[in-house]
């Protein structure tokens, strides 16, 4: 009697599930640190932003001898003096969209720019923050 012997060629479905198992781990981590390098960037977006409505608003106060109403009046077509704004409408957001708040006091010649950060919530208040609370991030600067 002759043996035949069968070859199996091919994975079975365990190691086909324990490969895919690895694949998906192996993805999942990715994802976690891939999310981590985007919150990031977006906070280092943010704080650029800031530094150039910054410059901005000192060009402002410049030409027009006070500190601006709103971030808004800088999008205004003759806020440079020259029929051009200083910022445009996407300026004056931040890298989750929302509007910087900005408040001046001009008494004491100081404002302060801020974003609610990456939980989207206003920790600091709607007045002249003494410092920002939460993950809010910003600027107070005294003139």
């Amino acid at each position: 009697m002759v043996k035949r012997i069968k070859k199996n060629k091919g994975f079975t479905l365990i190691e086909l599930m324990v490969a895919i198992s690895i694949i998906i781990a192996m993805g999942a981590v990715a994802m976690v640190n891939i999310a981590t390098y985007l919150r990031g960037g977006r906070i280092a977006q943010t704080r650029s932003n800031i530094a150039i409505i910054t410059s901005a608003i000192g060009r402002y106060r410049y030409m027009h001898g006070d500190l601006p109403n709103s971030l808004a009046t800088m999008t205004a077509a003759n806020a440079n003096g020259n029929n051009r704004p200083l910022l445009t409408s996407d300026d004056i957001n931040d890298a989750w969209g929302n509007t910087y708040h900005y408040t001046y006091t001009s008494a004491e010649d100081e404002y302060a720019i801020w974003s609610n950060g990456p939980d989207l919530i206003n920790n600091s208040g709607t007045d002249m923050p003494g410092s920002f609370n939460g993950d809010d991030i910003g600027l107070i600067l005294k003139l």
